[in-house]
């Protein structure tokens, strides 16, 4: 009886480490691989991952889902796995819907164009979708947006989103960091400048596209707002650019005499809406511009810009830093 009972309890034990083999070890992973999960039956999956190099005992992940009650809870997506991994590990990582998250950073001044190309390139949108979603005024008057289009709205930073999230998800993310950035900046006094909210962001885009130089953001706001007080047009060259369809990046006179709802030298006043999106620096340089008489700036040849408080003095600056004179 005794004999019988050690055998039992080694037969026991035995089965137990196996189980504890199968279930939990995996040799040391030699890569990773990413496997697409289509929503399937537990076998078709197990076996793709055993396709894939993932799972070197697929039945025992079968046996291991069912057991443990997870085996409804797999979830799709596209995920990042060890190869081989264990079946826990791998149950653990579906069931947890630890899908793969690509990281993308939206820069400073990307246009609604430069950002749909982006998002598209990492195959995170399709285009078409994405340039839909971003001018269809029911979707966008939804997020409480009041605007024809989403231009401006979608706030640059590094983001982390999976390919099973939707454009209008991703969309809505962006959209959602543009409240909290505006939000994070606290009471601002657009009354005191006759803005609306939307006025605010065309304003700050437009300090975006002038200069990417932290520092002069705000000088480069105390320009624009004094020229607004003077009723002086703005002659904002990146308005212009943005009005004009198919730009080959040359900016000519024509272009300036040309009148579109953009071009600041024709049209007083701000533009119709943004013209790219704004970073923070920007959007609290708009509505907090130093305090200056400057009327005019010039680019140099380093990058940065040549403040003149009349036409004269504007004129010199341009001579020496753009005609070389």
């Amino acid at each position: 009886m005794k004999k019988l009972f050690a055998m039992g309890l080694a037969l026991a034990f035995g089965g137990l480490g196996l189980c504890t083999y199968l279930f939990f070890w995996a040799p040391s992973p030699k890569e990773q691989t990413v496997v697409v999960i289509e929503p399937s039956s537990l076998k078709a999956i197990q076996s793709l991952l055993r396709r894939e190099g993932v799972l070197e005992h697929p039945f025992a992940f079968e046996m291991l889902a069912r057991i443990s009650g997870k085996s409804k809870k797999v979830q799709s997506g596209e995920y990042l796995f060890d190869r081989p991994s264990s079946p826990w590990q791998v149950l653990q990582t579906l069931s947890h819907g630890k899908v793969l998250l690509h990281k993308v950073t939206i820069p400073e001044g990307y246009t609604l164009a430069d950002i749909g190309k982006l998002l598209s390139d990492e195959g995170l949108v399709t285009i078409d979708r994405f340039q839909d979603l971003v001018r269809n005024s029911d979707w966008i008057k939804s997020l409480n947006i009041d605007a024809t289009s989403l231009e401006g709205y979608l706030f640059p930073d590094t983001y982390h989103f999976s390919k099973s999230e939707s454009e209008k998800q991703i969309l809505q993310s962006m959209v959602k960091h543009m409240n909290q950035a505006i939000k994070s900046l606290g009471p601002v006094p657009l009354s005191e400048y006759g803005w609306s909210r939307h006025d605010w962001i065309t304003f700050a885009s437009i300090i975006e596209k002038e200069s990417s130089v932290l520092e002069e953001q705000p000088l480069i706001s105390s320009v624009f707002h004094n020229r607004l007080k003077k009723g002086m047009r703005l002659q904002s060259d990146p308005t212009v650019i943005y009005g004009i369809k198919n730009y080959d990046g040359n900016i000519r006179k024509k272009d300036l005499l040309t009148p579109t709802p953009y071009n600041t030298y024709t049209q007083k006043g701000l533009p119709p809406g943004p013209i790219a999106s704004p970073g923070l620096s920007s959007l609290k340089a708009a509505v907090y511009p130093k305090e200056s008489a400057y009327l005019y700036f010039v680019a140099n040849r380093a990058g940065r810009h040549i403040f003149s408080e009349n036409y004269e003095d504007h004129l010199k600056a341009v001579a020496t830093y753009q005609l070389g004179k």
